[in-house]
């Protein structure tokens, strides 16, 4: 089964640490389509020193952003080797909001470069986490993002109906 985490952050670090790191890295979505280096730059610099101080979260994040900069240049690979790094990393953790993040950028990489039985088991980690979290919002991507990949392989019968519960669990929740 899965475990539900919530990260202690009572590691190496003050909060001031955090704090600074993290508000650099937002820093990081002004910089994306301007300057995609100096932002790849940036989120390589919070990463190296999040990883120093053991603020795990912080690294899942960094490498997140990384990997999101590396598809916006079109490097789906190297998007695809940050991804998994952050889903190592959030599974060790067992910090399950990351885990499900990271399970559906590694299934977005994997659809994005044809590999659609992993982006399948990837977002199907992804959903499993949702359920253990009940997560509504979660299950309805992750049940959306299946119905890609189903469509993809012109199982289409199969893919409507994942479409079709993820539009009813939208509903539920006022997600719109």
């Amino acid at each position: 089964g899965i475990t539900v985490f919530i990260p202690s952050y009572s590691q190496n670090f003050s909060d001031t640490d955090s704090v600074r790191l993290s508000k650099k890295l937002t820093a990081t979505s002004s910089l994306l389509y301007i300057n995609s280096d100096s932002a790849f730059n940036i989120a390589s610099d919070v990463m190296t020193e999040a990883t120093e101080l053991k603020i795990s979260a912080l690294v899942i994040r960094s490498l997140g952003t990384m990997a999101h900069i590396s598809t916006i240049k079109g490097n789906y690979t190297q998007a695809l080797r940050f991804d998994l790094s952050a889903l190592d990393l959030a599974v060790s953790s067992g910090d399950s909001s990351s885990m499900f993040i990271a399970y559906n950028n590694v299934g977005d990489d994997q659809l994005e470069t044809l590999n659609y039985d992993q982006a399948h088991d990837n977002f199907m980690g992804a959903y499993n986490i949702a359920v253990a979290i009940n997560d509504s919002l979660g299950m309805a991507i992750s049940t959306f993002n299946i119905g890609l990949v189903q469509k993809e392989l012109l199982q289409l019968e199969e893919a409507r109906e994942n479409f079709r519960k993820s539009l009813l669990i939208s509903n539920q929740i006022g997600d719109n």
